[in-house]
């Protein structure tokens, strides 16, 4: 059911034109606010909220996972 709701959301933002500032903050706070909305009305806040911290701690080990594993400076940006 999210996959749908969220595929539809992006089918009318992904058309919109945006300067390289605007589409930089809808990334960094429109759209990330949006699917927790969006996923929330679906299984509710709770599991939304409790996802969303599995996603942050997931970034967070495929960053220090990219850093322990780079042989050059320029594979590290």
């Amino acid at each position: 059911k999210i996959k749908p709701a969220i595929e539809n959301y992006f089918k009318e933002q992904l058309v919109k034109i945006r300067t390289k500032a605007e589409l930089d903050h809808d990334i960094m706070n429109d759209f990330r606010q949006d699917m927790m909305r969006i996923s929330s009305g679906i299984i509710g806040q709770e599991k939304t909220e409790k996802l969303a911290g599995m996603y942050e701690k997931y970034i967070e080990e495929e960053k220090k996972r990219k850093e322990a594993n780079c042989n050059k400076k320029s594979e590290c940006e």
